[in-house]
């Protein structure tokens, strides 16, 4: 069960991480009136652009073993 929950937290750090990379979450801090706010941003657009390109890049290798 340790194992199953270390490879749980491995593969969340590891697919939030490749997000902030990629663009498509960011993470946003500000300071006023003596308070403290974290924002956490989602770019949907960012997202679904590069899911076009990959899809598009899919049908293609799909073609390209299809002729060959």
């Amino acid at each position: 069960m340790k194992r199953f929950l270390l490879a749980l937290v491995v593969v969340v750090a590891l697919s939030l991480g490749l997000a902030f990379y990629l663009g498509w979450i960011r993470f946003t801090s500000d300071s006023a009136n003596g308070t403290f706010s974290i924002t956490f941003v989602v770019n949907k657009d960012k997202f679904q652009e590069d899911e076009k390109k990959v899809v598009d890049k899919l049908h293609d290798v799909g073609r390209t073993t299809k002729e060959n």
